[in-house]
């Protein structure tokens, strides 16, 4: 299933029929960007976009083109949102694609297993064959760029974990292998924690949980799981599909 998101540095000129959005949190157009497009659009996912290259900043989206991000800088923008556990994205054209992999290969990362790329072609390509794309911003019309999104499951913001050796108030109740390497554990609390390669695609921690949480499961894909509630309740993350629950 694709999906369309709208960007603009004029959010006003953005159309109303997009899937989800993206706006920039600093850098020539920060002016209340990121801001303007979440109040004229509060039921849609808005994106952060960071462009002023500190790799230091909290975003969903660095920026990594002339001005903005290098090579360099991207990949460690992108190994520390790793560190917290968020699954970094970053926007680039197809040659800075092929300049990045290195870079990212020095922090020990790769697109696709541990960061997802939003390529920009703006020549109407909506398809790459280049590991780890998620959407391809194929379209500037003057007023706003079209990106297809390129799945259902692109979750650039991720809960970050606490620190690397974690601590819950309640009990361990589940252990949850991830396919494509490392694992989650699960608390009563509902509380999630990422090792290893699996990633955090958020919890029930702090949601008013009406029984304690019992059991996690991982989807095939590695890229979500269920959380089992003591009253029969249900809870996906990632790309877990809801299909129903037993009522306790």
């Amino acid at each position: 299933m694709t999906r369309t998101m709208y960007d603009s540095t004029q959010p006003h000129l953005l159309p109303k029929d997009g899937d989800l959005y993206a706006g920039y949190i600093n850098g020539m157009y920060t002016a209340g960007n990121y801001d303007e497009v979440k109040q004229l659009f509060p039921n849609k996912e808005v994106l952060s976009i960071t462009t002023n290259g500190n790799p230091t900043v909290i975003a969903n989206i660095a920026d990594v083109e002339n001005w903005d991000y290098g090579p360099p800088a991207g990949a460690q923008w992108a190994a520390n949102m790793a560190k917290t556990g968020r699954r970094p994205t970053l926007y680039c054209s197809r040659s800075t694609y092929t300049a990045l992999v290195p870079e990212l290969a020095k922090q020990g990362l790769q697109f696709g297993t541990h960061v997802d790329c939003w390529l920009a072609t703006l020549d109407g390509t909506t398809t790459s064959n280049l590991v780890g794309v998620v959407a391809i911003q194929h379209t500037d019309t003057g007023s706003y760029d079209v990106t297809t999104v390129l799945n259902d499951f692109w979750y650039p913001e991720v809960p970050p974990m606490p620190n690397t050796n974690p601590t819950s108030a309640t009990p361990a109740v589940g252990f949850a292998v991830c396919p494509t390497g490392g694992y989650w554990i699960a608390c009563a609390d509902g509380g999630v924690f990422s090792f290893g390669g699996a990633q955090s695609y958020g919890s029930m921690y702090g949601k008013g949980l009406v029984k304690p949480i019992v059991g996690i499961a991982a989807t095939a894909t590695g890229k979500g799981y269920y959380l089992l509630g003591g009253d029969g309740g249900v809870f996906t993350f990632g790309d877990a599909k809801y299909e129903g629950r037993v009522m306790a």
